[in-house]
């Protein structure tokens, strides 16, 4: 292997006025926006935990079948994961900001909207699509906004802003329950229209990342002239070499960044070069793309890129760029030009040819069954002997308080170095499992708060161990392709898999075969995701890998 061409020049020093890519504060303003981030979480999950309480009601008062209605609720879980792909994009025309109190807005109206709607096709529009749309542009920005903030505690600032999903759906199943006892449906949704409106607050305090230290090691030149021709070549072939420094020969657009991998083994200790005022969280370039990592929700010091460049910023390394001088400057994209690459870098089909993720994909869908449980467990409950409608919502709540735990015990699990997570995964989806066939032949109030108690636990495991799984199966590269395309997968699966098991029960009479068919669901994810995966992601070529997949198929 040759040797890397040496970087010659002195460092700039801390007193330098050109400041490097934003790096992640890991505390400062960071911790209000973790406080912003949680409180939308509150919100947004509140609401879409809460339907199921709504769920008896509005089938009333349309007068509908089990099926029919099961689709209003499954359009906003849906929709708001179907959208991630298209609100990526727009966070990357637009900015973290301007989404998220735009979601707010869209999130608040549609739900004022959907009090006036005269029938459930109406409402699945209203508070299903548009409210899912509204969600997603608040839910994915927030994510997005703790991931620029949070490196090194990044771990902690996610278990933080997690937690705030089953908190919500803590405090909304009772309240949402007493606010329609008190005010009818149409009442309750229109107060918690007004509820929704605070993410407005929520979005405003997603403000970019300042650089706080300034540039530390710029690097004016490049020795070795063979190495450095090479090397610059393949930045771009218009940059020639006088006397050892680098010029413009012509004026050009951009530099494409340096993927391929050289022959000279280069590429495998050089990171890329790029110019150094590419990202901010406000502008229109490449917002997202700049970053690998944003959708890790696991400590960035676990993952071998990091521990292997621990000297380095842990945001340079998520980057993998090299940054050169501001003589070679970058031709900024108009933000539809940013919406449309980012759409396709997320929805990007290269991935449907992996084997591993095509059966990680499938996993994961069979695991949206969750959200029949919890869009018809408080219907069933009411229907057993001694059961009140509050205590079907207090159901919902123990769910919500258990999710909450075992997200923070999952994230705390997920960093022991000798635990695997697809274990911890496997163990959550099979006692999850068990925990949906139970609850079919459970008719005391008791029985099935404890049996909602284990099911909380499951889904708040297999829930925040998704991205840190796919890391494990796919790497880092792919971690934002693979979780837009399984959000897609995922948003389809939560539109119609509540609508099929009211079908059922309107077919059956009964939620036994619902639930025992969901608990089957988990029961086969979690055996194949921890039997067939590693074995396909560890010990076979990629290449005969999707020869044997496709040949079986």
């Amino acid at each position: 292997m040759a040797d890397v061409p040496q970087l010659k020049g002195e460092a700039t020093g801390e007193d330098e006025d050109d400041e490097e890519f934003p790096a992640a504060p890991d505390g400062g303003w960071g911790w209000a926006v973790c406080l912003g981030c949680f409180m939308a979480m509150v919100l947004l999950d509140g609401v879409m935990f809460s339907f199921g309480v709504f769920f008896l009601e509005l089938q009333s008062y349309f007068g509908e079948s089990k099926g029919r209605t099961a689709l209003v609720g499954s359009a906003l879980m849906g929709s708001s994961l179907m959208m991630g792909p298209f609100v990526s994009a727009l966070v990357n025309a637009f900015s973290i900001r301007t989404v998220a109190m735009a979601g707010a807005i869209i999130c608040s109206v549609s739900f004022a909207l959907s009090t006036l709607a005269n029938s459930i096709t109406v409402l699945t529009i209203t508070y299903g699509f548009l409210g899912g749309l509204g969600i997603c542009m608040v839910y994915l920005p927030s994510i997005i906004a703790v991931g620029f903030y949070f490196e090194k505690k990044r771990a902690l600032a996610n278990g933080i802003t997690s937690s705030g999903s089953g908190i919500g759906a803590f405090i909304y199943s009772p309240l949402c329950n007493y606010l329609q006892t008190e005010y009818g449906w149409k009442g309750a949704l229109l107060i918690i229209s007004g509820i929704t409106l605070n993410c407005l607050a929520c979005g405003a305090l997603y403000l970019p990342v300042h650089n706080s230290k300034k540039k530390k090691n710029t690097f004016k030149s490049i020795e070795n002239s063979e190495e450095q021709k090479s090397l610059l070549t393949v930045v771009n072939p218009r940059l020639k070499i006088l006397s050892g420094e680098c010029e413009k020969s012509h004026s050009y657009h951009h530099i494409p960044q340096y993927e391929e991998k050289l022959s000279n083994g280069l590429a495998k200790s050089t990171p890329s070069l790029t110019t150094r005022n590419r990202v901010n969280l406000g502008s229109s370039t490449g917002l997202l793309s700049s970053r690998k990592d944003l959708f890790y929700n696991g400590s960035l010091t676990k993952l071998p890129e990091y521990r292997e460049h621990s000297t380095r910023s842990l945001y340079n390394i998520a980057n993998g760029d090299i940054y050169i001088e501001d003589d070679v400057q970058m031709k900024p994209k108009d933000k539809w030009a940013n919406w449309r690459d980012e759409m396709m870098r997320m929805t990007g089909l290269g991935l449907m040819s992996n084997p591993v993720f095509l059966l990680c994909a499938i996993c994961f869908v069979f695991w949206t069954t969750h959200l029949t449980i919890i869009t018809l467990l408080p219907d069933y409950a009411v229907q057993q002997p001694g059961v009140t409608s509050g205590q079907s919502a207090l159901l919902l709540s123990i769910i919500g308080a258990t999710n909450t735990a075992a997200r923070l015990l999952a994230g705390w699990i997920s960093n022991m170095p000798s635990v695997s997570c697809l274990w911890v995964n496997a163990v959550a989806l099979f006692v999850g499992g068990l925990s949906c066939i139970a609850i079919a032949y459970s008719h005391t109030f008791y029985l099935l708060a404890i049996e909602a108690a284990v099911f909380g636990m499951c889904m708040g495991t297999w829930t925040s161990l998704r991205p840190i799984i796919l890391v494990e199966l796919l790497g880092l590269d792919q971690l934002t392709n693979a979780l837009g395309l399984v959000a897609m997968f995922q948003g389809v699966a939560f539109s119609v898999g509540p609508v099929i098991a009211g079908i059922l029960y309107d077919y059956v009479g009964s939620y036994g075969p619902p639930f025992i068919l969901a608990g089957a669901a988990f029961i086969f994810s979690g055996m194949f995701i921890y039997t067939y995966i590693p074995y396909l992601s560890h010990n076979v070529p990629i290449s005969k890998m999707t020869a044997i997949f496709y040949t079986k198929l």
